[in-house]
């Protein structure tokens, strides 16, 4: 197959409310390389979940309308497939990790009854389908795994909920699986063993992962690509070590020098503050002409706020350099 696994372009949610349409996200560009780990990051309202949500076409319409783009999936777009093709595709081909396990998760069935639905509803027998469901517990680390597939989701610890989660999403070894802030609610040891569960099963099954997260710190473990977010629109995408060495967009800029480093303060009487982005987040309902971190931007204010073409005109995302692009009028090729 030609070109990346996954191919979005142009891809846009209306979203229509009191205050009238919201666009989250809009004019979404991402390519997901087939055996590759995309992550997919920005604060939160950005877009990152609806994106997930709209590649599998689980938006609730109303109030959501996918209003216009295309997903490339293995030669098909997924904005476009029937019902029946698309539920061929999901959970078979292309699969999610749902951010909260709890909600996520059938509070009336046992575990492994899920995780072997999932088989069954893609050609498994129903005694195999059981008995691969206890495997997958095994495999994700969930000790006792046939005594943890007769329980229910609120028997089990946040850590187990999201392993079988995880089971779930990669039962028939999907082509990609996309994985939405899949440590957020998980305390630190339980992140990294989630975390490296997720890298031993991208090298021995050799699954694309798309992780979708606020946490740089998992972008730089896990990922190869990143594509960064704000306010509903792609900024920034490039190669990890690249963008996290020299960012293009003021925004990506920002974030990183938001992180705390060690051994920062290390003299008492001169402690250092965090660096922070000035300003509040745009209204998605009422967008500015121009572009939509102008009004935060250190570059924007330091060449006369208001007569620059970054507040009139709103910049396209443009490749700077082979491999990176960037929505930013004053990028510049690092």
């Amino acid at each position: 197959m030609d070109g990346p696994l996954l191919r979005v372009r142009g891809l846009t949610v209306r979203f229509d409310t009191p205050r009238g349409p919201v666009r989250v996200p809009q004019d979404l560009d991402l390519d997901v390389p087939a055996g590759t780990t995309v992550a997919l990051v920005g604060e939160s309202g950005s877009g990152k979940s609806v994106t997930a949500l709209a590649l599998l076409r689980l938006l609730r319409n109303p109030p959501a309308t996918i209003e216009a783009g295309s997903a490339l999936f293995e030669g098909k777009d997924l904005l476009r497939l029937g019902e029946r093709e698309l539920r061929a595709v999901r959970g078979a081909r292309l699969s999610l990790v749902f951010q909260e396990p709890m909600t996520a998760l059938n509070p009336v069935h046992p575990v492994g009854a899920q995780i072997a639905e999932v088989l069954r509803l893609h050609g498994t027998g129903r005694r195999e389908a059981q008995d691969r469901a206890v495997e997958l517990l095994g495999e994700v680390g969930i000790p006792d795994p046939r005594a943890r597939a007769r329980a229910y989701p609120h028997e089990l610890s946040g850590g187990m909920r999201q392993r079988a989660l995880i089971a779930m999403a990669v039962a028939c070894k999907p082509a990609l699986v996309i994985a939405d802030e899949p440590t957020t609610a998980l305390d630190v040891s339980v992140q990294a063993q989630i975390l490296d569960l997720f890298e031993r099963l991208r090298s021995t099954s050799g699954s694309s992962f798309l992780f979708i997260t606020h946490d740089l710190g998992v972008v730089a473990e896990q990922a190869k690509e990143v594509v960064v977010m704000y306010a509903a629109q792609v900024v920034e995408s490039g190669p990890v070590a690249d963008v996290f060495r020299t960012p293009l967009h003021p925004y990506t800029r920002g974030l990183l020098e938001s992180l705390p480093r060690l051994g920062a303060s290390r003299d008492p009487s001169r402690p250092r503050r965090l660096a922070a982005i000035e300003g509040v987040v745009t209204d998605l309902a009422r967008p500015p002409a121009g572009c939509r971190f102008a009004e935060r931007c250190a570059l924007v204010r330091a060449r006369a706020p208001g007569t620059s073409r970054c507040a009139t005109e709103p910049p396209p995302l443009r490749e700077i350099t082979p491999g990176r692009r960037a929505r930013c009028h004053l990028a510049e090729a690092p």
